[in-house]
């Protein structure tokens, strides 16, 4: 699979953030036409103009006429694309989309269930080389124990239904008889050079924002966190990029791939937090608990309660030592394959460049510079916090 591509890719989720990456490095990398289906209200121009943002930033001088933009039929008609398809020359399909509502059922069917069933009915139809599937490091579910590089055939309980829908399409692509692979990438936050981040708002950027949305009324003197000493497992957005595609030119049919950074370079959510709180200010004391459940109700601020119970499912999958094996992306790294591990010193380069974006963050961030106390306090409790008993009459 390696050299230049000799047929049109088609890549799904155009119109996302993996998904306008993935675009972005497919035009960098080869010559090939790149079909993306989109729905609407997404035009040529609005799916081309991230593309073209992250092709500058790289430094990518490419011509956007070969990005052939496409209606996206429902689930159950996508196969009627195919004569279109077959006239551009598909060879290979790189299934990006997904959905990430975690509490929306009937969403999470139709965009992580349904259309991989029907892109594989048309994948068949194409006679496909390759079969790409995007899916997510934590389909195994909630689990103490090393989590393999193939398909799960014992889970945990999962932390939403997202995470079982993702595993339910894995297992869609691999009894599909189309040749696969299935690439699963942990947490994406900003690029490891200058952090920028086409993303929507989650994971570590849903704390940050969501700190500025409940706290912004100003922080109690006292402040209850989720802060584990576990590492939490982060992937630059070109670290994706550049792992995503060496999985698509380079493994083998059936393989599948953690897309995760080392763990002895990953911060701790106590990490993060203390440099936060050092960049920027804060309360006088700070509390960090290991889990949501051991926070101490009756001493939390009810902004700060209400800040907690919005980020939960985030702070839940932090708590977990997740054991994620990666042989498949350490031999690519012994190879030609450039990979930065999130590290403290990486995620403080994407902490400052979302301030900077954010002229609410900024406004937050000024005013507890200048209110909050510069060098917080910070308490750590192994377990819940107790009550102290009661004087003895």
């Amino acid at each position: 699979m390696s050299g230049a591509a000799d047929g049109a890719i088609l890549i799904t989720g155009g119109s996302g953030f993996l998904g306008a990456i993935t675009a972005a490095k497919a035009l960098a990398a080869t010559d090939a036409a790149i079909v993306l289906p989109v729905r609407a209200p997404h035009t040529r121009d609005s799916v081309l103009a991230p593309i073209a943002a992250e092709l500058a930033a790289e430094g990518v001088v490419t011509d956007l006429a070969r990005v052939v933009v496409l209606p996206l039929p429902s689930p159950e008609r996508i196969v009627e694309l195919a004569p279109e398809l077959q006239r551009l020359g598909v060879r290979d399909v790189l299934h990006c989309a997904g959905c990430l509502s975690y509490f929306n059922l009937g969403k999470l069917q139709e965009g992580n269930l349904d259309l991989t069933a029907g892109l594989l009915a048309l994948s068949r139809a194409l006679e496909v080389r390759r079969f790409v599937f995007l899916s997510t490091a934590y389909s195994a579910g909630f689990t103490d124990q090393a989590i393999p590089e193939e398909l799960h055939q014992v889970h945990g309980d999962d932390p939403t239904d997202y995470t079982r829908t993702k595993r339910d399409a894995e297992w869609l692509v691999a009894r599909s008889g189309v040749p696969w692979v299935i690439v699963r990438p942990s947490i994406v936050i900003g690029d490891s050079r200058d952090g920028r981040y086409g993303g929507k708002p989650y994971g570590i950027y849903q704390l940050w924002t969501a700190g500025e949305r409940y706290l912004g009324a100003g922080y109690p003197p006292v402040l209850h966190v989720v802060a584990g000493d576990q590492p939490v497992n982060f992937i630059h957005q070109d670290a994706f990029a550049n792992g995503f595609w060496a999985a698509y030119r380079q493994l083998e049919d059936g393989a599948v791939m953690h897309l995760v950074s080392r763990d002895d370079a990953l911060p701790t959510m106590r990490d993060l937090w203390e440099l936060w709180l050092s960049t920027h200010g804060g309360p006088s004391e700070v509390h960090f608990f290991k889990r949501l459940d051991d926070v101490p109700d009756e001493d939390v601020a009810p902004q700060v309660r209400m800040w907690l119970d919005f980020t939960a499912i985030n702070n839940e999958i932090a708590s977990v030592r997740w054991k994620f094996a990666r042989a498949r992306l350490d031999a690519l790294r012994a190879g030609e394959l450039a990979f930065t591990d999130a590290s403290l010193d990486t995620v403080r380069v994407a902490q400052a460049r979302f301030v900077a974006d954010s002229p609410k963050l900024q406004a937050f961030v000024a005013r507890y510079r200048e209110q909050g106390s510069r060098t917080p306090r910070f308490i750590v409790h192994d377990g819940p916090l107790l009550a102290a008993p009661e004087a003895q009459p």
